[in-house]
């Protein structure tokens, strides 16, 4: 009888011991796989937003450039193809605000008024090949430098002026200009960025020209400074 439970006992063993083996086996196969999906892994996605300001050009004298900015509001893909190359493309939402400092072209009147803005809204996509500075920097984004190409439908535009009539201690719009006749809706220019991780310093240098040149209107600034934070660790 002795014999008997002994046997039992020692196949009930062995087969919980085949079946565990199974289990470490098939348990382990995937152990050691990578995820595709990470700040530096080899597919890569986040929003970020960002302000800069304008570099003074040819009318420089006509622009209240501190006063003026850019807003920034995109989401970026990137594509790792090695430790130290990558690279992607953003789609983007972009809101340039320009502050004058006299009546200039844009406005279809010959009269002073004390402020002016000139508020235009885009959007559109970018491309950009990355390089990075750390290879052993884990599931990070890194230090890097992107050099891209960037284009901007400019699909909405306002003009407003203001003016402290009456004796007013405040001013007041006075009229707004929609939707200006003569802009282009398209443009397109250069992208530079240098980062610390989620910490972006970025160059837009556009290569068109915001209004026809052969109407002669003022020569907006052509380039842009500013800084991006990603959100991403």
């Amino acid at each position: 009888m002795m014999k008997i439970i002994a046997s039992i006992f020692f196949i009930i063993l062995s087969l919980g011991l085949f079946a565990q083996d199974t289990l470490m086996f098939q348990e382990t196969e995937g152990l050691y796989s990578k995820a595709k999906f990470g700040a530096n892994r080899k597919h890569f996605v986040h929003f970020y937003s960002g302000i800069g300001f304008f570099l003074p050009g040819s009318d420089q004298e006509k622009i209240k450039y501190w006063n003026s900015h850019s807003l920034i509001l995109g989401l970026r893909y990137k594509y790792k193809l090695t430790g130290t190359f990558a690279t992607g493309f953003d789609i983007y939402y972009k809101k340039d605000n320009f502050r004058f400092t006299q009546t200039n072209d844009i406005l279809p009147e010959e009269n002073f008024f004390d402020k002016e803005r000139f508020i235009v809204h885009g959007m559109g996509p970018e491309y950009y090949f990355r390089i990075n500075f750390d290879n052993n920097r884990g599931d990070y984004v890194g230090n890097f430098i992107d050099i891209g190409l960037y284009a901007n439908w400019l699909f909405h535009d306002t003009y407003k002026v203001y003016d402290n009539s009456d004796s007013q201690l405040f001013s007041k719009c006075k009229k707004t200009y929609k939707n200006h006749s003569h802009l282009n809706k398209f443009n397109y220019g250069l992208t530079l960025r240098m980062a610390k991780n989620a910490y972006v310093l970025f160059v837009h240098h556009r290569l068109s020209d915001y209004f026809d040149d052969h109407y002669g209107y003022i020569d907006l600034p052509a380039t842009t400074v500013g800084v991006i934070i990603g959100f991403h660790n």
